[in-house]
């Protein structure tokens, strides 16, 4: 290979792999006031913050998910999204909203994978529309605070 076609070949790489690790936020407008909220209770209560999934590239949209799926969360190495069904968004009340999102950016952002065996739990693996706000708050830090604090 000639030094102007190797030249060319890694500039292109280069370019690739800076295209790829530049930070990318895109946020559907009306989950913005939720994350915000979310991330900033997470945020003051885990000692090290800077320890948590912070990816380059961070995608929270609305999409038609499956039957009987209502939010996703897909993390790779420097990318995270969260997926929220539209049909169910239209039709869930603030508190629904607020459990969904707490429970998706615990999935990305607190890395835990796991579901709770709680019913009374934001993170059981169906959403409980009687928890209230204050209650989930209140996981959110504790889950936080084990996560983080340890």
């Amino acid at each position: 290979m000639s030094q102007s076609k190797l030249f060319i070949f890694i500039s292109l790489y280069i370019a690739l792999v800076i295209y790829t690790l530049r930070p990318i936020h895109v946020v559907e407008p009306e989950l913005q006031g939720k994350i915000n909220l979310i991330d900033n209770l997470i945020n003051a209560n885990c000692n090290n913050p800077e320890d948590l999934n912070r990816p380059f590239q961070t995608v929270y949209e609305f999409t038609d998910l499956p039957t009987n799926v209502i939010g996703l969360c897909n993390t790779l190495n420097h990318y995270y999204k969260i997926q929220i069904d539209k049909t169910y968004w239209a039709f869930a009340t603030e508190r629904e909203k607020f459990s969904l999102i707490a429970h998706e950016m615990t999935h990305c952002v607190l890395d835990m994978n796991e579901h709770s065996n709680d019913r009374d739990n934001y993170m059981y693996y169906a959403l409980n529309p009687s928890l209230s706000i204050a209650t989930i708050t209140n996981q959110i830090i504790e889950n936080t605070k084990k996560v983080c604090n340890e």
